[in-house]
């Protein structure tokens, strides 16, 4: 329906309006949908294109500031599986500022206000709106290595595996995963060198109020698991402070032999956690209490640092049985951007980690001592919603810059 809006609103016509939605759904962006109120553009998306989610919401702010033609306060809805994670509010005149270098990164965070999800847009008039089709199914394939050492006697054994994965995006919130695992050298022998199936679950992600998010899964998980998984977290202090606790209820299960192997539900486990991410240099501090799958329990402590795209972490913790240190470093795997979401895409991952842990305890018998061992289920709430946290706002200058040299505008 077409419409002109008076001088009180934005001054953007339904044309301009449209502009902007169609432009941002060729770029590959979901769930688009524009509304306007006074002086006022709200913008839905779901981003499932760009490797970095901040510098996707200069994409969206660099599209937006081409067509208005006002003043205006710019407001980014950004969608995760469809669920809102918040209102992002930016000035159109201080980003334009930031844009043309008359403003640093610093001073235009200053200006930025970050709302709850659950907010009410009143007075709001709905001009685009872009639904995504479901179901969608991705297909990626990625390398999987261990290198297993401690033993004297036998000072390393190494592993190459092929990952194949499925992700199907279903209703609204809910995604199915599964994953295969295709042998192709293995000293470690604890499996057989056929294809397994080592992941198969049902996620589903919703908001409980406001701030607070969960999460809720059922199937087989990793490291030879089946049960229910249950994630409930949310922001405090301005989203400064993230807590959250998770809850597995799982038994064994092992696909060997072309059968699947699998206990009674019978191992409790999770932890109690709370992070807080500084307001300088993309840095996360966290603490926790764990409960593993091993038996082993105790309190942790973990670092870790957002450069570029790259991330790296640093966990120690104690346990009734050891103290273990744990190095992660997630790789950013090229390029950058992703092909447009379709009901098949081929994918492939957009970070490749690499994990190193050392115990306390040495044994120069049997196998190395594992301990610190979790039920993973591929979906982590506080995984998902820190990637609009950690980063740095100069993305969003390069963004505008890339979309310029591409004539995208």
């Amino acid at each position: 329906m077409l419409f002109v809006l008076c001088h009180f609103y934005v001054h953007a016509n339904s044309e301009h309006l449209s502009t902007i939605g169609n432009r941002l759904v060729e770029m590959g962006f979901e769930g688009v949908t524009i509304e306007t109120a006074e002086r006022v553009l709200y913008i839905e998306y779901e981003n499932r294109v760009f490797l970095n989610h901040v510098y996707a919401a200069g994409v969206v702010l660099s599209v937006a500031i081409k067509e208005i033609e006002a003043p205006t306060t710019l407001v980014l809805v950004p969608r995760i599986h469809g669920v809102k994670i918040g209102f992002l509010k930016v000035e159109s005149a201080k980003f334009q500022d930031f844009i043309n270098r008359e403003l640093s990164a610093r001073e235009l965070a200053a200006t930025i206000i970050w709302e709850d999800a659950g907010q009410k847009r009143e007075g709001a008039i709905r001009s685009y709106k872009r639904s995504p089709k479901v179901p969608q199914i991705d297909i990626s394939f990625s390398p999987s290595v261990v290198i297993q050492l401690g033993n004297y006697d036998d000072p390393y054994k190494f592993t190459w595996n092929i990952e194949s994965a499925t992700d199907i995006r279903l209703w609204r919130g809910a995604q199915f995963f599964s994953n295969v695992t295709i042998p192709v050298f293995d000293e470690i022998s604890t499996y057989t060198m056929e294809p397994r199936l080592s992941r198969f679950s049902l996620n589903q992600f919703f908001r409980l109020y406001q701030t607070t998010w969960g999460a809720f899964s059922a199937g087989i998980f990793y490291p030879d698991r089946w049960g229910l998984a249950v994630q409930i977290g949310g922001f405090w202090n301005h989203r400064r402070l993230f807590w959250g606790t998770q809850i597995e209820y799982t038994g064994f299960c092992l696909h060997q032999n072309h059968i699947i192997h699998y206990s009674k539900l019978n191992v409790t486990t999770g932890k109690l956690f709370c992070n807080y991410y500084t307001p300088f240099c993309n840095l996360k501090l966290g603490g926790g209490y764990a409960k593993y799958l091993d038996g082993d329990y105790g309190p942790f402590f973990e670092v870790s640092r957002k450069f570029g795209d790259m991330d790296i972490g640093f966990l120690v913790a104690s346990t009734n049985v050891d103290q273990f240190a744990r190095i992660l470093l997630n790789m950013p795997i090229p390029p950058s951007k992703r092909f447009r979401p379709r009901t098949l895409r081929i994918n492939w991952p957009f970070y490749y980690p690499f994990v190193f842990q050392g115990t306390s305890q040495t044994q120069t018998q049997g196998e190395p001592l594992q301990t610190g061992r979790r039920v993973q289920t591929r979906f982590d709430i506080c995984d998902v919603l820190e990637d609009f946290l950690k980063n740095d706002l100069v993305l969003w200058r390069k963004a505008f810059a890339d979309l310029s040299e591409k004539n995208k505008f």
